[in-house]
């Protein structure tokens, strides 16, 4: 079974702050300095490519400190290594968008970093063991089960539809990036299909042989 990752840029709202993380990103906005019109952020939020970026975005560190590879922002923020590896390994599935980083203290800092669009959606959640809750407008997720057959073997990272923020990664370029040492990516367990229907045949296997 192929297995994916959710992957995130912070600690989860019910873990500790993970250990290497040294500083923030401000919250990227529509007012200078950050420079992000409105329609660049719904794209961002979207997936959709992005043709009349013109690289002026400026983001400050909230702290001291240096930065991991995918620094703790509300965006997704990679550095220049980075971009490279995920480039050869999942090539196509993002658009790197440049922009300017300074440190805490205002100055600029040395390495390039890009604002990462994800460009890949697929609905490869499995509603029928996923727990959630829908209205008119809104649907709420409380837990994901990832159906990882309904995910193409080109889109080895891709967003959810219907909840673009959850983005997931494949295995094996989750250890390519561990590999080569990375700093900043947090990968988190999902429930996959096949684990799910796997524990349901025990459980009903075990339900049989009690009833015998």
């Amino acid at each position: 079974m192929i297995r994916y990752w959710k992957l995130s840029n912070f600690g989860e709202a019910h873990e500790p702050r993970k250990e290497g993380y040294r500083c923030m990103l401000e919250r990227f906005g529509v007012d200078p300095p950050h420079c992000m019109a409105g329609h660049h952020a719904d794209s961002l939020y979207d997936g959709v490519p992005i043709s009349d970026w013109d690289g002026t975005l400026v983001v400050r560190c909230t702290e001291p400190g240096s930065l991991e590879d995918f620094p703790w922002a509300n965006e997704h923020v990679v550095s220049e290594r980075l971009r490279l590896l995920l480039e050869k390994c999942a090539p196509a599935c993002a658009q790197y968008l440049p922009m300017a980083l300074q440190n805490y203290d205002g100055s600029p800092v040395a390495d390039r970093y890009w604002l990462v669009n994800w460009l890949y959606t697929v609905d490869f959640c499995d509603r029928e063991h996923s727990d959630y809750a829908s209205c008119s407008e809104h649907t709420s997720y409380f837990e994901i089960v990832v159906d990882g057959a309904k995910i193409p073997g080109h889109m080895p990272v891709c967003r959810m539809m219907g909840l673009p923020t959850f983005v997931v990664i494949r295995d094996d370029i989750k250890n390519v990036i561990e590999e080569h040492g990375f700093t900043g990516c947090q990968f988190y367990t999902v429930r996959m299909l096949e684990d799910v229907l796997r524990q349901t045949s025990k459980s009903k296997h075990k339900q049989n042989k009690h009833h015998e």
